[in-house]
């Protein structure tokens, strides 16, 4: 099935071509198109859908099975386009969906398409159209969805068939559930295709799972048409859903699908974000409310908290960088609340749930008097705040415990972990300060409704406010942090104590972390980096660049020095190691070093050897060197080849470490290459090379997870736990842990004696010689880390840093 569904794309350019000659280019607004089974020309009702089509449509195009079901339609129907499917399953013999979604898209010269289910008789779809086209520009990407719910007219079938079916319909007609979904109008290119699953035409759940994607991934927006279209469907259906023949193959397909059975419920019309009515387009408000607290229970679950991240356009490349350390800790449960239409966009396109309110829609409601429309500027950042604790309200009262957060901060760690009791959770502004910060609280969903009540108090407090006339005036955008303030002495004076000051050391702000270096100083990590200050987004991104804390681009939200694991397929059976030693000027350790090697069982095992004598700087040391040249070209290797690279001068530690590996089997899956580097003064075990590749080899499949490779070195040094400016050693964390607790990964590699498995070896090389270029702007320095003054001293001459930089922003690790 599968290299019959791929190679559908093959078959569209091939008839393509057969049908350009039949199908000339039109400027109609819409190309309806529709997949037919057997045609029975007694069949009234479809006799009638398809003239309908005809009518409203224009341009008209039949999928059919058989190439010679196409004369007898094109009997019937002049001028409408037959084309055979070319995509379908091999067993079953039906057509795909997606297939023949990218078919139409392929044929159609129009703005607008429309799919329908091969029964539905349509009334006049210009009202539709109108409204969507008129609309269109307001809409970011251009991307619209409109569907609706259809109405069910069962008659019986040997008398007359009407002859104003659509009065008949009116009358009697009963409204289909929302969850069928019988027919699509959209612009081209709106529908997420490329992620489509091979869903059988003819066959439910494909519509739903459309729905969902649309609803909650896709950037699109997604109207109901049912109050201006009529769609009518006439009879009972001839079978029941179960009764079809694809029906378990779609049943099962869902369930595997990224949706899944718990989306059964969201794929529905009436979650859609807009509906047509008369002559316009409005907001569906409280459906799509529902709809989002349908979908946010099924994401992210009501047990715990939720984090509410606001989001204006404008701050799309601070929030680019956001995503990026929610990434790094595995971050997912937080809903963007869009402040405006593009910011809506843009976190749907990346399949984040989102919500945009109705006020924050640039076709909000209904057209006022002068003809335009209410847009974003003409909401102040006060009564966006009041909009935005509204939807806290609802989110509270449906159960959930929400937390707000900003997007000029950095989450290092899930601060939710010191949040267990109350109902109202705050943090200070500042060490000296007693004013509360709005940048980030919580509310808890508890029983007793305060944290609900406490927001009712709020929203109330910036209501009266912010009313024209008030004596209580606020500096705009500093509304919310007084009422904060306010209301909280107010349930003081109550004593209501729902509060919980956070501790300092969970949120660090501008002025703790970047100037007065407050966390660093105590040896510790806060939760949260909050950039308060300076307030200008420019600033904002230059402070976090001089931290080496702004990992995304200004339009991208994946690093720019991005990097993937390596998936390994084929079982690995033998090992290939190359041993890399670095020389200068000690004789005598070279010596003891290269009589270790020699000593060691490699078990036969090919094992090759490659110096690098580096030229001293002092000329006084000369003589030591030479003895050292002498040495190494004396060494004899019987286990693999030797080579011999030597410096004409000194060199820089880079140049002379960071160089690509040229690997020995690199065609052969089952041979895993590494790559040990080891330098005069390292002396190694007679049985290292045993137990090392054991444990290359054991896990030299977990390299998709970010095991980059083995140090023999023990760990004895912890990051992050300091006594002024010495580490503390793991005597002082063996005494704080459970004695039968083991320690296998760790970010930092080792000082002496590191193996890299070769593909993160030579991914490390090629990401360093662009990084270190001596034009870049690029630092290689990791928070907290004191090798950070190495590089200081000497920028591009040490190599360990750039790898610990590159370590750190993959999150990748080794077994100590």
């Amino acid at each position: 099935m599968t290299s019959k569904f791929w190679s559908c794309s093959l078959a569209i350019v091939i008839f393509i071509f057969k049908i350009f000659e039949v199908y000339s280019e039109k400027n109609n607004d819409v190309t309806i198109f529709a997949s037919m089974g057997k045609f029975d020309p007694a069949d009234k009702p479809q006799v009638v859908a398809i003239r309908s089509w005809q009518k409203f449509g224009k341009d008209v195009i039949l999928f059919v099975d058989e190439g010679s079901q196409c004369s007898e339609l094109l009997t019937h129907f002049a001028g409408l386009l037959c084309v055979q499917h070319y995509c379908m399953h091999d067993e079953l013999k039906i057509p795909f969906v997606s297939c023949l979604l990218i078919s139409a898209e392929a044929i159609a010269k129009t703005k607008f398409l429309m799919y329908t289910n091969a029964d539905i008789i349509f009334s006049s779809l210009t009202e539709s159209v109108d409204i969507l086209n008129r609309e269109l520009p307001h809409f970011s990407d251009g991307k619209i969805i409109g569907m609706g719910q259809r109405t069910d007219l069962d008659l019986n079938m040997d008398a007359p068939f009407p002859e104003d079916i659509m009065a008949v319909a009116k009358q009697r007609g009963v409204l289909h559930p929302d969850y069928g979904i019988d027919y699509f109008l959209y612009t081209k290119g709106s529908l997420p295709l490329a992620k489509m699953p091979p869903f059988l035409i003819g066959n439910s759940k494909w519509d739903n799972w459309l729905l969902s994607e649309l609803l909650i991934r896709n950037a699109s927006s997604v109207i109901d048409m049912t109050r201006t279209f009529l769609a009518v469907h006439v009879g009972l259906t001839e079978k029941s859903l179960s009764e079809r023949k694809g029906y378990i193959y779609n049943e099962q397909l869902w369930k595997i699908s990224r949706f899944g059975t718990r989306y059964i419920g969201l794929g529905r019309v009436d979650y859609s974000h807009f509906f047509t009515e008369g002559t316009s387009l409005l907001h569906k408000k409280a459906n799509v409310y529902e709809g989002l607290i349908h979908s946010v229970n099924l994401q992210l679950h009501r047990s715990g908290f939720v984090y509410i991240l606001s989001l204006q356009s404008e701050q799309i490349p601070l929030f680019n960088n956001w995503l990026i350390w929610a990434r790094k800790i595995n971050f997912s449960k937080f809903l963007v609340y869009a402040m405006d239409d593009v910011a809506a966009a843009y976190a749907k396109k990346l399949g984040i749930l989102t919500y945009i309110a109705a006020e924050c829609h640039a076709i909000y409601q209904k057209h006022v008097e002068r003809g335009g429309l209410i847009k974003f500027p003409d909401l102040s950042v006060d009564e966006h705040f009041i909009v935005r604790n509204n939807f806290f309200i609802l989110l509270v009262k449906s159960g959930f415990s929400v937390i707000s957060i900003e997007v000029d901060t950095i989450l290092l760690a899930d601060p939710v972990i010191e949040i267990s009791s109350g109902e109202f959770f705050v943090h200070s502004d500042g060490p000296k300060s007693k004013q509360l910060s709005s940048s980030f609280f919580g509310v808890s969903s508890k029983q007793s409704g305060v944290g609900e009540m406490f927001l009712r108090r709020i929203t109330k407090c910036m209501q009266q406010r912010s009313a024209k006339g008030s004596k209580k005036a606020v500096a705009a955008g500093g509304l919310l942090s007084v009422c904060l303030n306010e209301i909280h002495l107010e349930f003081k004076m109550n004593q209501q104590d729902i509060f919980k000051m956070l501790p300092l050391s969970l949120i660090a702000d501008s002025r703790s972390f970047f100037e007065y270096h407050v966390p660093q100083s105590f040896g510790f990590l806060p939760a949260i980096i909050h950039v308060d200050n300076p307030p200008e987004l420019s600033q904002k991104t230059e402070l976090l660049h001089s931290w080496n804390l702004l990992l995304a681009s200004d339009t991208s939200n994946q690093h720019h020095l991005n990097f993937s694991t390596f998936e390994v397929d084929t079982p690995v059976k033998d090992l290939v190691l190359t041993i890399r030693i670095f020389v200068m000027q000690q004789p005598e350790l070279v010596e003891k070093l290269l009589n270790l090697l020699s000593s060691v069982d490699y078990e036969s095992t090919k094992v090759h050897v490659e110096f690098f004598i580096n030229k001293p700087a002092d000329t006084a040391a000369m003589e030591q060197h030479q003895q050292v040249v002498t040495l190494v070209k004396a060494f004899k290797w019987k286990h693999g080849s030797l080579t011999i690279t030597e410096e004409t001068a000194n060199a820089a530690a880079f140049d002379v470490v960071v160089r690509p590996l040229k690997l020995h089997s690199p065609g052969d899956p089952s041979l895993v290459e590494c790559v040990l580097l080891l330098e005069e003064g390292v002396e190694v075990s007679p049985y290292f090379f045993s137990w090392a590749k054991a444990i290359l080899l054991k896990y030299a499949d977990q390299q998709s997870t970010g095991l980059y490779g083995l140090s023999l070195q023990r760990q004895h040094r912890i990051l992050g736990l300091r006594k002024g400016e010495k580490h503390q050693t793991t005597d002082y964390l063996d005494n704080r842990i459970d004695p039968k607790a083991s320690f296998y990964r760790y970010q930092l590699m080792a000082k002496h004696g590191q193996c890299f498995y070769a593909n993160y070896w030579n991914a490390f090389v090629k990401w360093a010689k662009v990084a270190n270029q001596k034009d870049s702007k690029y630092s290689p320095c990791v928070p907290y880390l004191l090798s950070n003054k190495q590089y200081l001293e000497h920028p591009h001459s040490a190599w360990t840093v750039w790898f610990n930089r590159f370590i750190y922003d993959h999150g990748f690790f080794n077994f100590y």
